[in-house]
């Protein structure tokens, strides 16, 4: 939280770029039009984000398979085919249906289904800044579109033509159908959007990179301060590095150099992966006005939830593969004669205590390394307590011995 600066959105200071900066409730505002990509559908303003959702009414078959008695004995499955008309926002394509009467699914030439989201190219907040489409795309108070646009549309193309239905969707009918009671090759598109609005945003502020009037803000990374820190103007420096990094180059840079790429390829996928999607950064957008505060409790608690789900499923997925390797043993020690069985239960456990010991240290040492480099005092902290875990288990251990 000391980190943070909370500006005006009248005028960009030079003094807070590179900085992480707190800007609430300023207006957000569409500076160019927004058009669909599919439909000849245009939004001159007022329009920061374009959300088109296409559907077509389709045969859609379901398959379900039954074991039943065969006559005689034994067994046999049953695979049965039923089908529904229903509107779909995916194509199902009715060639390989079972039920040949069933093949009849259509849909209007060159159209595409499903939904299709299209942010405006520049996005104006305040009086002095410039969202980056990063910031745009987390945009999320879509609205109907419906009463911004006119009775009827059609494809980019000249195509299929749409008229606009009670519930504001827009309807293309075929040959003797409604929109009531719709035919098999019937299509239908709503349209929503994000208007202008207050929002708060807190990120990276930066100045433009085509050298105009208006900054613009970047992820805000975690960098390397040393033990002892460094001079502001160098922490700056490596704040707007990091930031300037894409997820590519992000990737790029956790993979494992030379030929350990190749030896260890499972852990070096794992690390571009989690670097190029999960790497902690502060670039948030949010709805309305909102304090630093506010805005930080969010954030934290995002990246909490996230880093315990990781570390929960790293730790099980830890603890099946120590019991994997050794269970084994178990199937060796069952064929004993007479003490067989019992002996198998008894290691069975001993195992399973044994291998959840070596998941709580082995996860502990790997938390100890991540935090070395950024925080270093967590680290040790993380270390004396691990110290401690082990030191009370071999005590643990030496009294029962």
């Amino acid at each position: 939280a000391s980190q943070v600066r909370t500006v005006g959105g009248k005028r960009a200071e030079p003094d807070n770029r590179d900085w992480l900066v707190h800007v609430q409730g300023e207006p957000m505002r569409a500076a160019a039009a927004t058009a669909d990509p599919r439909f000849n559908v245009t939004m001159a303003s007022n329009c920061v984000r374009l959300r088109s959702d296409v559907q077509v009414f389709q045969v859609i078959e379901h398959e379900q398979t039954e074991e039943r008695d065969r006559l005689g004995g034994g067994k046999e499955k049953i695979t049965i085919y039923t089908y529904t008309k229903e509107w779909s926002s995916g194509w199902n394509d009715s060639s390989g249906y079972q039920d040949v009467s069933q093949r009849v699914n259509t849909k209007p030439d060159g159209m595409g289904l499903g939904s299709c989201t299209q942010e405006c190219s520049r996005v104006e907040y305040g009086g002095c800044f410039l969202l980056p489409q990063a910031l745009v795309a987390q945009c999320e108070a879509f609205q109907s579109a419906s009463g911004a646009l006119g009775e009827s549309i059609s494809l980019k193309d000249g195509g299929a033509a749409f008229r606009k239905q009670a519930d504001g969707r827009f309807y293309c009918a075929r040959a003797g159908s409604a929109y009531g009671s719709p035919a098999v090759g019937d299509a239908r598109v709503s349209f929503a959007y994000v208007p202008d609005g207050p929002v708060t945003l807190i990120a990276l502020q930066a100045a433009a990179k085509d050298g105009g009037d208006r900054d613009s803000f970047l992820p805000y990374r975690l960098i390397s301060r040393g033990l002892f820190g460094v001079s502001q103007e160098e922490e700056k420096r490596r704040l707007r590095f990091e930031g300037e990094k894409s997820h590519d180059q992000l990737a790029s840079e956790a993979k494992c150099p030379g030929i350990l790429s190749c030896l260890c390829c499972a852990c070096n996928l794992v690390a571009m992966c989690f670097a190029a999607a999960l790497t902690p950064e502060v670039h948030r957008f949010f709805t309305g006005s909102l304090n630093a505060k506010a805005c930080l409790e969010v954030i934290n608690s995002r990246g909490r939830a996230l880093t315990w789900g990781c570390r929960l499923a790293g730790w099980l997925m830890m603890f099946v593969g120590f019991y994997s390797l050794f269970s084994p043993f178990l199937t060796l020690i069952q064929v004993l004669p007479f003490i067989g069985p019992f002996l198998s239960q008894l290691a069975g456990g001993l195992i399973w205590f044994l291998c959840l010991v070596s998941t709580i240290l082995l996860a502990s040492l790997v938390i100890i390394v991540a935090y070395l480099l950024f925080h270093p005092l967590t680290a040790l902290l993380y270390a004396l307590v691990a110290g401690a875990v082990v030191g009370g288990l071999c005590a643990l251990a030496s009294l029962v011995h």
